[in-house]
């Protein structure tokens, strides 16, 4: 039903109740004029209420028709869109929105006829009517859609198989590889329309595609006809000349036709593989030709070695047993150069130019085997007069010094030698009284050589070496290279042999080799800071804790020190702990020296003469190692050391000195605190131990009752060799419970006797100055994977002011020595400044000396095996 039916029967309604008014006004009139006006209106009134109610009986009656007509009309259009698939997503979509809103129309409409309700479901009529006309519009498109799927599912039900065999097909000639690539790709194009539901294009595409299908089986019946084409022509043009041509003996002047004709077969057979016929069939003919040219050539080869056999084999032989001598070398040579070209020539396939060189050979044989009889007769008259004092002469050494009467031996020897192997025999006879008169003069020389020798030894050689060992920085160029100077005069007169000159020089290398080693002390103290970091914030710290009269005295102090090192070293005093009566003590000790006297004497290394203090016992390295932390970090101690000692860098002639006396109450004191760096290892390896090791370890350690005792039993426990615990229990109870001291035994230095006495490890020691140092000392195992981060981590503290001892020893985990690294030298790579007790100096070596093992210490130590790491308290 249309909207102008709906507003037709509307108006119609309305039109019939304004006429059933008209009409009762009349009838009332009527009335009106037979009774009262009263009367009247009473049946005025209840004549128009009669009259409505039976309009509204009559429009509920027309709504209902209506309704009844409207839903007739929407029956016969659902009855057509229930005859819609979803061919298409298009139409899925469509059908699914059309069925959600019928089922809410039919729900609806139920209820209106239920409720008599049509009026207001009048307009839900007319929407739903134009949806679904609209969908019924689209009949035409769905019914060619549906056409077009079925065909195409017709064809792919016939066809489509055919093309999959085709378009899966792999290593295809290039014949039917065209037309494949052709029909894959119209066949995926295909596929993408099927995919994407466009049917109607895809209906389009089958006609080409079956196309494509016909004219691939065209070029496999192509192909087919140039396989049968290509054998053909092998088996009747190519197969028996092959055969023949490989039945030729293989031969190096036949390598170059061999080879050609191989690479020609196998092109061939590259295309036929491929099945290339027709590019297979064009190559065959190259086969042809180059196993015509093969045959040929070996008719030339045969025709040669006849003739040597017959021509130059007996003469070749017999030259071929002369020994082959230098003095033979030009006929030998003549010999074998034309057995040489011959042979060239033979062997690079030229049989005729071979040949013609066969009698070249014959004559170069024959005077070889003249010469030789003349140089049998030379070589007697050789070993009877001239080997004896040759050989004489060849035991004196090959030096520099005595190259000339060295030469003019050689040059008389090489003279005679010459005409030897040029073979001029008697000639060289001649010269055999040159070799020996040569021979004596230089026996003669090398006596004065071992003398000058000896000399050099004695005199010069250790301060050379004790010099080259303070390190080489860019600061030391030209001290380095004054002492390379004066020892290359030296050097440049000893290899002359002018030993006594050479000796003149002696001195001045001890010179310039003193002035190397108080240029690398100069290049130290200007590198080291004389406050680090660290510790000028300790002293702002300590100062800071002062009374206010003594922060006033200190502060006023520093302020009035006449130089900034003097500034320093009273900041040093405070960052030691010092009292401010101590400190002022010190600023007026120090308030008129000079800045060298404050190097010498506020310090205890890195002095002007390279020198510093020394171990006075031959195990106390670790207790001068402390002496040296302590004096680097408090000026006020190093000076007490300098005051009471006549000289710290020197080993004192007794055990009686107050230097030697602090050293050996330190190297013969137990432990004092418990090393926990053996315990982390001790722990760690017993968490990766079994249960029942575990227990045992941990028994074994709850029986030390010392921190001696658990320090050496934690020690043990966490080596690399990972002792049984019934090992460590034997030696724990027999050589350390209750007996063995963890205290070194003091060896003095000047002691004559061969015992070395006990060292011991100085981690505690240096803890005990605390108050002192302001750092915590914690020893750190080196090896070969961690040493590089060890190096960086010991410069990173060396930047902070921070003095790190370090052990060394010659192989990984030896703690043979303590020394001491004090400070940073800049440059590339970065230079580390170590105080070495051993021998009292202070040197430099590089980050990389360290991390490669090449310390090579005063001491002679290479290898670092552990370092001591501060850490502010």
């Amino acid at each position: 039903m249309s909207n102008d039916l709906a507003s037709n029967s509307n108006a119609e309604a309305e039109a019939w109740v304004k006429e059933v008014r008209r009409i009762l006004k009349r009838m009332a009139l009527r009335l009106a004029t037979e009774a009262s006006l009263e009367e009247a209106d009473r049946a005025d009134e209840a004549n128009l209420a009669e009259g409505i109610r039976q309009s509204e009986t009559l429009k509920q009656e027309q709504d209902q028709v209506r309704f009844a007509t409207n839903q007739i009309a929407i029956q016969e259009l659902t009855a057509v869109a229930s005859l819609l698939t979803p061919v298409t997503p298009k139409f899925a979509q469509l059908i699914e929105t059309y069925s959600a809103a019928k089922l809410v129309f039919d729900s609806a409409a139920a209820e209106a006829e239920a409720n008599e309700t049509y009026e207001p479901f009048f307009s839900d009529q007319i929407a739903f009517q134009k949806e679904v006309e609209t969908l019924v519009g689209l009949q035409p498109e769905h019914d060619q859609l549906v056409a077009a799927k079925t065909e195409i599912e017709q064809w792919q039900t016939t066809e489509s198989s055919k093309v999959d065999d085709v378009v899966k097909l792999t290593s295809l000639p290039s014949l039917l590889l065209a037309a494949q690539s052709k029909l894959a790709t119209l066949y995926d194009t295909l596929k993408l329309q099927i995919e994407q539901s466009e049917y109607l294009t895809a209906k389009g595409l089958l006609a080409d595609v079956d196309a494509h299908l016909s004219l691939y089986g065209d070029a496999q019946v192509a192909h087919a006809q140039a396989k049968e084409s290509c054998d053909t022509a092998w088996y009747q043009n190519v197969e028996t000349i092959l055969q023949q041509a490989r039945q030729v003996p293989t031969a190096t002047g036949l390598a170059t036709e061999f080879s050609e004709l191989e690479k020609a077969a196998q092109a061939s057979y590259d295309e036929y593989n491929k099945q290339e016929y027709a590019e297979a069939q064009k190559l065959q003919q190259a086969i042809i030709d180059k196993a015509q040219l093969l045959i040929e050539k070996n008719k030339l080869k045969v025709a040669c070695d006849f003739a040597w056999i017959q021509n130059v084999q007996p003469t070749f032989s017999e030259a071929q047993q002369v020994p082959n001598v230098p003095g033979l070398n030009k006929e030998i040579g003549e010999f074998n150069s034309a057995c040489t070209e011959s042979n060239n020539k033979y062997y690079a396939g030229e049989y005729v130019e071979a040949q013609k060189l066969h009698q070249t050979i014959v004559d170069k044989a024959q005077l070889l085997i003249e010469k030789n009889k003349l140089k049998i007769a030379c070589d007697n008259a050789w070993n009877q007069n001239v080997q004896a004092i040759y050989s004489e002469a060849q035991q004196v050494p090959n030096v520099s010094g005595m190259q000339k009467e060295g030469g003019e031996f050689v040059n008389a020897f090489t003279a005679s030698n010459n005409k030897y192997f040029a073979g001029d025999y008697a000639e060289a006879q001649k010269l055999q009284q040159a070799i020996i008169d040569k021979a004596q003069l230089l026996i003669e020389k090398n006596k004065l050589k071992i003398a000058c020798d000896n000399a050099w030894n004695q005199n010069v050689s250790a301060s050379y070496l004790q010099a080259r060992k303070v390190g080489v920085v860019p600061e030391l160029k030209t001290a380095i290279e004054a002492l390379d100077l004066a020892m290359k005069a030296s050097n440049d007169e000893y290899n002359k042999g002018a030993y006594a000159e050479a000796q003149k020089f002696h001195p001045a290398i001890v010179e310039k080799a003193k002035e190397l080693i108080q240029a690398g002390a100069t290049t130290m103290l200007v590198a080291r800071p004389e406050i680090g970091s660290t510790q000028e914030l300790l002293a702002t710290s300590k100062l800071n804790l002062m009374s206010t009269d003594d922060q006033q005295l200190v502060t006023e102090l520093i302020d009035k020190a006449p130089t900034e090192k003097h500034k320093q070293n009273l900041r040093k005093a405070v960052a030691s702990g010092h009292s401010a009566k101590e400190i002022s003590d010190f600023a007026a000790k120090i308030r008129f020296k000079d800045e060298k006297w404050i190097q010498e004497n506020l310090h205890v290394t890195v002095t002007s003469s390279g020198k510093g203090i020394q171990q006075q016992f031959k195990m106390s390295c670790q207790a001068t190692m402390v002496q040296a932390v302590r004096a680097e970090l408090d000026p006020i101690y190093a000076l007490q050391l300098h005051e009471e000692n006549f000289d710290i860098t020197q080993v004192g002639k007794s055990e009686q000195t107050e230097l030697a006396r602090e050293q050996k109450k330190m190297l013969e004191t137990d432990w004092a605190e418990l090393n926990t760096t053996y315990e982390s290892q001790a722990k760690q390896r017993m968490d990766n131990e079994d249960p029942t090791t575990k227990l045992a370890l941990e028994q074994l350690l709850a029986t030390a009752t010392t921190n001696n005792e658990k320090n050496q039993l934690n020690y043990e426990i966490g080596r690399a060799e990972k002792f049984s615990p019934d090992v460590l229990k034997a030696w724990f109870d027999k050589d350390v419970k209750g007996k063995r001291s963890s205290a070194g035994v003091a060896v003095h230095i000047g002691n004559p006797s061969p015992e070395h006495g006990r060292g011991r490890t100085g981690v505690d020691l240096l803890n005990k100055n605390q108050a002192s140092t302001g750092l915590k000392y914690e020893q750190v195992l080196v090896n070969d994977s961690t040493r590089e981060a060890a190096v960086n981590d010991i410069t990173a503290e060396l930047m902070l002011g921070r003095p790190v001892p370090l052990t060394v020893g010659s192989f990984e985990g030896q703690t043979a020595h303590y020394v001491l690294a004090l400070g940073i030298v800049p440059g590339n790579p970065k230079s580390i400044i170590i105080h070495d007790p051993g021998t009292g100096t202070t040197v430099m070596r590089t980050e990389d000396q360290l991390k490669n093992n090449q310390m090579d210490l005063p001491s002679t130590w290479g290898r670092l095996t552990d370092y001591v790491k501060p850490t502010p308290i």
